[in-house]
């Protein structure tokens, strides 16, 4: 038999499903409490577990609290329907005075309480009229709709409370079967769409040998378009257009490895020192941060090593009419140097090759040439 939480009053609890028990939920507007369990880390379970828990503490507030005064609730056909909470034996009481047992409970005809609810529009739907309570030991008390506490009746409330509890219990078992059961299928559907998607890669890497490395550790933490032809082919399913880019790009990488590796065999390596350079802008960007705008470039030079520092701030005048409107922009916008990428220029900056890599390295304090300048209007 399965094992599980269950409140003072012996309904299922569940760990919240909104806070995971912690209590607290970041966007929750009320302090942070979370709003599913009141701060209380666990919750009913949803469903009919839940209704029999909300009804058993809807019963058990009637139980125990009363409004004396008699109501009257009518239908449309115009009849009535009297209700009276108090009944000669009720043992009452008004905030902290001594229980005392009802006698007798009249209903004067004052109206103290009146509703226009449901029904046709303006129609009564039902009055509360003043009620005169006589208790056993001869005092008298009037009721105009004021709750009052009811003495409750032990055993009627116990087996209330046993009764919807077990149906809860019982409920809240057949819940537990039904997520078994939809866990085993949706586990059973996860294996068999793996299994094929499994077969589909296979296939697919047989008729393409190319694709190995691309599934391989080699780009197991690529990023952007490698990590997407990555995962297109590892679902066994992608297009002719993402699996010709697919190949296409193993590929090139292929070469430009093969270069890389000419250039190191050669001796190419970044240059220390201040230098001047020809190159070619082959990336530029933006980055923010408490001192303004910092605009980023790389360059290739002709030797085949490539080097990234600061844009130097004086070239953003050489900037087409169209940039020129975000150079004012406290945003980080790439857009004023956007129009450097694959323009050739002429760097003299103090260079420095990577410690790791010897065809990469950093420049700084650069003075920066556009050798091909663009048409300015």
């Amino acid at each position: 038999m399965s094992t599980y939480r269950t409140d003072k009053d012996g309904f299922p609890i569940e760990t919240c499903w909104r806070c995971a028990g912690n209590g607290t939920y970041p966007s929750s507007a009320w302090n942070g409490i979370c709003l599913a369990c009141n701060g209380q880390t666990v919750t009913y379970p949803k469903g009919k577990v839940a209704q029999l828990a909300v009804q058993w503490h809807n019963d058990h507030h009637v139980m125990t609290h009363v409004t004396p005064a008699v109501h009257y609730d009518y239908a449309e056909d115009g009849t009535a329907t009297a209700w009276e909470p108090v009944r000669p034996g009720d043992q009452i009481r008004l905030h902290d005075e001594e229980w005392r047992t009802v006698a007798a409970v009249r209903r004067t005809a004052h109206v103290v309480g009146q509703t226009f609810i449901g029904l046709t529009p303006g129609r009564l739907a039902g009055i509360t009229l003043e009620t005169v309570i006589t208790f056993a030991d001869g005092s008298t008390a009037t009721s105009r709709g004021e709750q009052w506490r009811r003495r409750l009746d032990q055993d009627k409330a116990t087996a209330r409370r046993a009764d919807l509890a077990a149906q809860a219990v019982k409920a809240y078992e057949r819940l537990l079967k039904t997520r078994a059961t939809n866990q085993a299928k949706a586990t059973a559907k996860r294996a068999a769409e793996q299994a094929e998607r499994e077969t589909l890669v296979q296939a697919l890497l047989e008729a393409n040998p190319e694709l190995l490395v691309l599934v391989g550790d080699k780009y197991a933490d690529a990023h952007g378009f490698m990590a997407d032809m990555r995962a297109a082919v590892l679902s066994g399913k992608p297009s002719d257009k993402q699996l010709a880019g697919a190949i296409a790009a193993v590929r090139r990488d292929a070469e430009r490895e093969q270069e890389r590796a000419a250039l190191v065999a050669t001796g190419v390596t970044c240059p220390t020192g201040r230098h001047t350079v020809e190159a070619t802008v082959v990336w530029v960007g933006a980055y923010d941060s408490q001192w303004g705008v910092t605009y980023k470039l790389r360059i290739r030079s002709d030797e085949g090593w490539n080097a990234q520092g600061n844009a130097p701030r004086d070239l953003l005048r050489f900037a087409p009419p169209e940039f020129r409107s975000n150079l004012s922009d406290p945003l980080p916008l790439s857009d004023p140097v956007d129009w450097l990428k694959g323009r050739r220029v002429r760097v003299t900056a103090t260079f420095a090759p990577s410690d790791k890599y010897q065809l990469s390295g950093k420049f700084s304090r650069p003075k920066v040439e556009v050798i091909e300048e663009p048409a300015l209007a």
